[in-house]
């Protein structure tokens, strides 16, 4: 943590002083109103330097992050926003130096965009109320408010005021893809961000640009003169500027410029580009680079401690049962089977060891591990560990390691088409079978005689179960369903093969549903016989317990041959079949509800039925046996698993280690592109060269100085591939906030104008009361017998360091106070509600317009709740309509698409009738035997395009708004060394023409747009035309 220093000089500072050649990440330039001074961030702290360069000082030294620093049009302030509390606020402090000022205190996130020119007032981004919207604060201090209208989807951000309006006037942009994802390079679609204008005096509204692609970034000087940024040039951001209302590119960088800034005095353009400050001379019309030397804290190079309990991620038992090879953190050890001899083996402490395998001979290990991204085969001595040696040098990730009973082969899964064959006696590796194993396969298993491999691939997005004879090069399909199938494992005998499925539905795109434990009788055989077993009590000789490997294959009828293991719960899945003293012990993951996965037990013995029993109350994610013991892989230890007792005993691995930061991020940056590269849905990366990129950015990583640094070029080369679904995440010990403050919400609506004063409240919010005491016009007074004062912001009272479970208000009526006592919730929670009161409202307005006769549901997002959200809308307050409007704007996808569109499907067919009942239709919902109007739009993202898509298809309806955001495609995740993940954007979605969704969204029938300007006058022009075209429908079919 750093302590909290306001400083404009500063003396002996610790560290090194690096030029601007030798140092990067230096973001958010603010230029002073005169052109003289540019702040800057660097190392998540403010700094200030002349504008031609020279030694950098630092001016805050906070806990937390700070960025975005603006100047001030008088040139004494500045603002910008800081974590120091958890979440991003705006801070002011004098240019001079001075004490630092806290404005704002919601724990949504603040960014300061502007300043009014009279300096007065900050213009700042928030998401506080909705996703994000503008907002004023007075630089003296107050309560801030809303800019524009209180329209939830009124987004309007980096807001700057034209100058002489007033504070009347201004440009901004509204677009996701300026704010959230301005990263995200060369998109083309509805929703791309245009420089806006808009008159709050006049209600003048205009989209300045039209290009398709991305214009953002709005500054202007005191003299009314636009700049922002543009791709419309070559497909990177550029400086643009406007010349007798034309667009007109000054610059034509190779790479792009980020949030150009403009002095006041309107002189010179500052921004960053590839990680350095950057000025335009507007005189000129020349760019160049500031030589700013700034000092530089190397403290990724710190050799940093770990412990590996708790942190296990692979293992692996010898076959003499009396070590543990283990993975914590990319590193390997071996321990003894109790933990209390641990060394460390010499691999590249570079990169990252994933798993790890004895050999036969109980000496050597076969793991694999990253070099550069990718993981490769290596071997080590474990005995007398010395240089370990690589075997496998693939451009494609190797996962699954497995050795075969008799420790002659291994199997590995290479990148997502293969399984290759190991000879462990020359280490030669053959591909032996190519398929659909995608970027996540099942676990390929050998035979208890190590000649054939089980495995399970893809078909129709579903797996399927094979085996491989690797004797004859032959594959042999044991399953062909078409729905949800995992986890085959062997029997110990051969003669079954275990799995856990879902007979009775698809696992996508919803994933798998209930699945349960089946097996699989591989040939026709018959159990052990009572007869058999009674001539056994009269041998002379008691046989031994020996177990009979006998593996024949024959498919015909297998259909009808599979046996379901009856277990109580949920869902099953990961069976490890094993056989003790004669018995079949199958173990394996159950749910015994919905929330929970446990170790399990099963008995399966011929003549009894099957028992089962949970071991612990945890799940695992390794599970092997050796010798006669078993062990597990259980929330991050090793457990030595005991059936009979019924037990899970943890075998404490307390190795440690260290290692650096900078080392793990370097590894980290090249397994994630690897991961693009291996995994991306398409195979020419969207146009882009993806080796190129890699170039582009590696260069940056001797320049990382902290874990914001990582993140930063992580993102922006993903950035790179204009693809939905991307994101690399990261957070670790070093960037915790010191301390976090939430805001208590009470659902109390107060006067935009006069902070204090009551206007009304939020319906089902704490303040929706029956017998409430408040009433519209009483006054704030206190909050826990605090007293407000004006000149604070309301939410500083509202602030604490947790959700309080009541919070006492009192309010004044014309000078009688009184007290209220509510149970507060938390901002997120009143964001819910007030994105309830826009639905409401839509519906109100659809009652209103149709007369009662067309039913309005809406959906905010495709996801498990919505959808039963959906189903309660559809069987409640759609029944007895004459039509249906279903509303997708704005909806942020899920998986839910197949149900929707199936339940939308239903018509008609029958009626039936009671004696002296009324006739009733079958089905009792039958949406489709009346019109139907889906309303998409812009921000109508990811699964609610398949489901617009679908609906086009299946002739449903009419589809009324914007072309959708063309954000589609499905994914996944894959974790890193330190528990970073990035996205994976795996599958993609095309219509039945062929079209990729993510590149042509769904267009509709009617093409309506509702404008910013549209919302500032409390207008909805697609859902007034939604209505007419239901009204419309219901006229035409009577």
């Amino acid at each position: 943590m750093k302590k909290m220093i306001l400083i404009l000089f500063m003396a002996g500072l610790a560290g090194t002083i690096c030029g601007q050649g030798h140092s990067a990440f230096l973001s958010d330039p603010a230029i002073s109103p005169d052109g003289s001074k540019i702040a800057f961030v660097y190392e998540s702290d403010l700094w200030m330097a002349d504008r031609n360069g020279g030694t950098a000082h630092r001016i805050t030294a906070m806990t937390g992050e700070e960025s975005v620093p603006r100047f001030s049009p008088d040139g004494k302030w500045l603002a910008f926003a800081s974590t120091q509390n958890g979440n991003a606020d705006v801070y002011i402090i004098p240019v001079d130096g001075g004490t630092l000022q806290q404005l704002t205190w919601n724990d949504g996130n603040d960014y300061p965009d502007s300043w009014s020119w009279d300096s007065k007032t900050i213009y700042f981004t928030s998401d506080r109320f909705n996703t994000f919207g503008a907002y004023t604060v007075p630089a003296t201090g107050g309560t801030p408010a809303r800019l524009f209208s209180d329209n939830y989807f009124d987004q309007a951000h980096h807001v700057v005021e034209i100058p002489g309006s007033n504070g009347q006037e201004y440009y901004f942009t509204t677009s996701w893809e300026s704010y959230m994802y301005a990263h995200r390079k060369r998109y083309r679609g509805q929703n791309d961000p245009d420089i806006e204008f808009y008159s709050k005096s006049t209600g003048d509204y205009k989209r300045l640009t039209g290009w398709e692609g991305k214009d953002m970034w709005p500054s202007v000087d005191r003299n009314g003169k636009l700049w922002f940024a543009s791709d419309e040039g070559n497909g990177e951001y550029n400086l643009y500027t406007f010349d007798n209302g034309a667009k007109r590119q000054m610059t034509s960088f190779p790479t792009s410029i980020r949030r150009p800034q403009v002095s006041a005095d309107g002189r010179f353009v500052v921004f960053a580009r590839d990680y350095r400050i950057w000025t335009f001379d507007v005189a000129t019309g020349q760019s160049s680079p500031c030589e700013i030397n700034v000092w530089s804290n190397e403290n990724l190079a710190t050799e940093i401690g770990y412990n590996s309990a708790g942190k296990i991620t692979d293992f692996d038992v010898s076959h003499d049962g009396k070590k543990i090879a283990f993975v914590s953190r990319g590193r390997m050890f071996v321990s003894d089977i109790t933990g209390k001899f641990i060394k460390e083996m010499p691999t590249d402490r570079g990169e990252r060891v994933q798993e790890v395998r004895w050999m036969k001979d109980n000496e050597s290990l076969l793991y694999t591990r990253t070099v550069k991204g990718w993981a490769n085969l290596f071997t080590i001595n474990a005995s007398a560990p010395a240089a370990e040696k690589q075997i496998t040098r693939y451009e494609r990730t190797l996962q699954n390691l497995l050795v075969s009973p008799d420790g002659d082969k291994a199997l590995v899964n290479s990148g997502d088409s293969h399984i290759d064959l190991i000879d462990l006696k020359n280490f030669n590796v053959t591909g032996i079978i190519k398929d659909e194993f995608w970027f996540r396969p099942t676990q390929p298993r050998f035979s208890p005689d190590s000649r054939y491999i089980l495995y399970a691939a893809h078909r129709n997005f579903e797996q399927d179960i094979f085996i491989y004879d690797t004797k004859e090069a032959k594959i042999h399909a044991i399953t062909n369903n078409g729905v949800a199938e995992s986890d085959p494992c062997w029997s110990p005998d051969g003669r079954y093969i275990y799995l856990s499925a879902d007979r009775y539905n698809v696992g996508f795109p919803r994933g798998s549903g209930m699945s349960k434990l089946y097996r699989i009788p591989l040939y026709r055989f018959s159990e052990s016989l009572r007869m058999d077993e009674y001539d056994k009590l009269f041998e002379k000789k008691a046989s031994k317990d020996s177990l009979k490997v006998d593996i024949r294959i024959e498919t015909d009828g297998i259909t009808d041959r599979w046996e379901q293991i009856s277990v109580k719960g949920n869902s099953q899945s990961s069976p490890h079949v094993f056989n003790v003293r004669g018995k079949t012990i199958v173990l394996f993951n159950n749910s015994p509800n919905p929330r929970d996965r446990v170790l399990t037990k099963v008995e399966l013995s011929p003549f009894e039925p099957p028992k089962s029993s949970a071991i612990g109350d945890r799940s695992f994610s390794r599970l092997i046996m050796a010798g006669d013991k078993f062990y597990a892989l259980i929330s991050g230890d090793v457990h030595e698993v005991k059936p009979a007792e019924g037990k899970a005993e943890k075998i404490t691995l307390s190795a440690t280690f260290s290692k650096n930061l900078h080392d793990e991020f370097v590894q980290m940056f090249y397994e994630n592109w690897a991961t693009l590269a291996e995994h991306f849905y398409d195979l020419n990366y969207h146009g882009v060269n993806w080796k190129e990129m890699l170039s582009r950015y590696e260069q940056y990583l001797p320049l990382v100085r902290n874990r914001d640094n990582l993140r930063t070029i992580q993102n922006d080369m993903l950035g790179e591939l204009n693809s939905s679904h991307l994101g690399f995440s990261s957070s670790g010990e070093e960037a915790l906030p010191f301390y976090r403050l939430q805001t208590n919400a009470t659902g109390i609506i107060f006067s935009n104008n006069d902070p204090y004063l009551v206007e009304g409240w939020v319906k089902r919010s704490p303040a929706d009361l029956t017998e409430t005491p408040l009433r519209s016009g009483d006054r704030l007074v206190a909050v826990n017998g605090i007293r407000v004062e004006a000149s604070v912001d309301r939410d500083k009272f509202f602030s604490l360091p947790q959700l309080e479970k009541e919070i006492t208000l009192r309010f004044d009526r014309k000078g009688e106070e009184y007290d209220m006592t509510l149970q507060p919730v938390s901002s997120a929670a009143l964001k819910t509600l007030l994105y309830d009161s826009w639905i409401a409202e839509n519906r109100r307005i659809v009652d209103s317009l149709s007369g009662g006769r067309v039913a309005y549901v809406y959906m905010k997002d495709m996801g498990t709740s919505s959808l039963d959200k959906f189903l309660i809308d559809m069987t409640g307050i759609a029944l007895g309509k004459e039509a249906l409007i279903l509303d997708i704007r704005n909806n942020r996808g899920g998986n839910v698409h197949d149900d929707v569109i199936k339940f939308l499907s239903q018509r008609p067919y029958l009626e039936w009738q009671a004696r002296n009942g009324k006739r009733s239709p079958q089905p009792n919902f039958a949406p489709s035997g009346g019109p139907i109007i889906l309303m998409v739009n812009e921000q109508s993202l990811s699964d609610a395009e398949m489901t617009a898509a679908a609906f086009r298809e299946l002739k449903l309806g009419t589809i009324v708004g914007t072309e959708t955001y063309r954000w589609i495609i499905f994914t996944s995740s894959r974790m890193l060394v330190d528990g970073s993940s990035t996205r994976l954007p795996a599958w993609g979605c095309y219509d039945l023409e062929g079209n990729d969704l993510e590149i042509t969204g769904v267009k509709p029938d009617i093409y309506v747009r509702t404008t910013f300007g549209d919302m500032q006058k409390g207008a909805d022009p697609q859902l007034v035309r939604a209505v007419e075209e239901a009204v419309k429908g219901i006229g035409s079919r009577q």
